[in-house]
């Protein structure tokens, strides 16, 4: 089965995966800012490098618990302090699986990058719940995943274009490659079918705020 943690240069392979993924990240951070209280905690779901969270900790400025939690933790997030400085505040790795995740603690915001698209959907919807009951009250979840496309022939179009993107930065076969990896574990679902899931876990409502080709970004709130 294919895995991020064994992949070398882990946010350069992001950004040659997924197109306009720096978009993104901006994009998230500038949310943040209207959602991060003092004297709460950030969690990164799936942080990988924790490059993402440092980044939002060091743009945001404010005094808080910064937590990322993966089952791995990588070589680059053993080196992140060095390599980028301090940030105010905390910044913490939690080794475990997300399904196994909460302790008492409240956060203002949580995010998730392309994560939960690997989850089991029944453990999935468990997860959201928790996220939902230990978030505050005027917090925010955001999150990201690769979606499906209602129509055939745009799903189609959507999947080409993401493989002509992919082209420059990798070989067909280590496209391939990944793709017959990554079949067996991804569950991949509509933005439709992404919301309503969302709203069963408990939050409100849930919008999109970001979308290139079949990669789409979403804002919960509780």
């Amino acid at each position: 089965m294919f895995s991020f943690s064994k992949v070398d240069q882990f946010d350069s392979h992001i950004r040659n995966s997924i197109p306009g993924y720096e978009l993104l990240v901006e994009d998230i951070i500038q949310l943040s800012k209207s959602f991060i209280e003092p004297r709460t905690s950030v969690l990164d779901i799936g942080c990988s490098t924790g490059t993402m969270l440092w980044y939002l900790a060091n743009k945001v400025n404010i005094d808080a618990d910064y937590k990322g939690i993966d089952i791995v933790q990588t070589q680059e997030w053993k080196t992140l302090q060095s390599k980028f400085g301090p940030i105010t505040g905390t910044l913490k790795f939690v080794e475990r699986d997300a399904r196994e995740l909460f302790v008492a603690d409240q956060f203002s915001f949580v995010m998730s990058l392309f994560t939960l698209q690997f989850i089991p959907v029944s453990d999935r919807r468990k997860l959201l719940r928790q996220i939902k009951n230990y978030i505050t009250p005027d917090g925010a979840f955001v999150f990201s995943e690769k979606v499906l496309s209602v129509n055939p022939k745009i799903q189609d179009c959507l999947t080409f274009m993401h493989y002509d993107f992919k082209s420059a930065a990798f070989t067909e076969k280590e496209i391939l490659d990944k793709e017959r990896e990554l079949r067996d574990c991804m569950r991949l679902m509509t933005i439709e079918q992404i919301q309503e899931s969302i709203k069963l876990a408990g939050f409100k409502t849930c919008d999109t705020f970001w979308q290139q080709n079949n990669f789409v970004g979403f804002i919960a709130l509780p």
